[in-house]
């Protein structure tokens, strides 16, 4: 992993520029990928409106992606997340620190956000987008392509959707490092590689099927039915409120089945609304 460093800082917020292998092969195999990743690393909101004028202008996808730390049993839990924010435009990629600083006050963040004509690609995108919403309300994500597959099926992991749309090998994820700690003041070089890299990878399975008028069409039909953020967040918060009541229902009780399957018809009031894209790769 080849990085340097520039730092600037202004008070107490920074920003760093580091250069990463974008695609990392499995160990043991050869590089067949020598494209590399320029990643800005900030908690600065004018460092964040520096780089979108810079790299998301004219955009007609983002890759886009949040990341959370977890919350572990016997430890103090951390503030609500996301607490970092990814964004890739080509080989250009922001990690922006939202558990410090003023990322959020970024006017130039939230139009992009919030513009539905620049998509923003990804995996898990509504989870996302609600809690982005939920930290701060500015924070409006539109135009969302999920392109996890589909709704009914097994969500379908975006190193595999990246494999089959842009060719591999591609190294696995680290559960080490996607358990890590990203609420921490300054994150290390190796979350900033992964967070950086699932974003660019969004970015360039857009890029790779760009050209087919078929997926083009579909993604288009798929943002134009999205729910808006603030429905979706409510739908999200009716889903959490029946979930407690099935978790919190005594597995032993006579009248268990019956009642979960009546708990169960509820949530189906409240679908999660937004669809998948299922992509035709061989």
């Amino acid at each position: 992993m080849r990085a340097f460093v520039l730092v600037v800082a202004c008070a107490d917020a920074f920003s760093y520029t580091h250069h990463f292998e974008a695609l990392p092969a499995p160990r043991g195999e050869p590089t067949t990928d020598e494209r590399c990743m320029t990643v800005c690393y900030t908690d600065d909101a004018r460092r964040v409106n520096r780089w979108l004028r810079d790299n998301a202008a004219g955009a007609a996808a983002l890759g886009f992606d949040t990341e959370t730390a977890c919350a572990f049993p016997g430890r103090k839990p951390p503030a609500p997340g996301p607490h970092v924010l990814q964004l890739a435009a080509g080989d250009a990629c922001l990690v922006a620190h939202l558990i410090s600083g003023d990322v959020c006050a970024s006017g130039a963040l939230a139009d992009v956000l919030s513009d539905p004509s620049v998509v923003k690609v990804g995996v898990g995108l509504d989870d996302d987008a609600v809690e982005l919403y939920n930290i701060d309300s500015r924070m409006k994500l539109s135009g969302r392509l999920d392109i996890g597959g589909p709704r009914k099926g097994r969500r379908i992991a975006l190193r595999e959707v990246a494999y089959r749309a842009i060719g591999g090998p591609i190294a696995p994820k680290a559960k080490k490092i996607a358990c890590s700690n990203w609420a921490m003041r300054r994150l290390q070089t190796t979350q900033l590689a992964y967070a950086a890299r699932d974003a660019w990878l969004g970015a360039a399975v857009y890029g790779a099927l760009a050209a087919d008028p078929s997926f083009v069409d579909a993604a288009a039909a798929q943002i134009h039915g999205e729910m808006n953020i603030a429905e979706l967040s409510a739908v999200a918060a009716d889903r959490r409120v029946i979930k407690r009541k099935l978790k919190a229902l005594d597995e032993d009780a006579e009248d268990y089945d019956a009642r979960a399957r009546e708990i169960r018809r509820e949530l189906k009031k409240f679908p999660r609304p937004d669809p998948r894209l299922e992509l035709d790769l061989a």
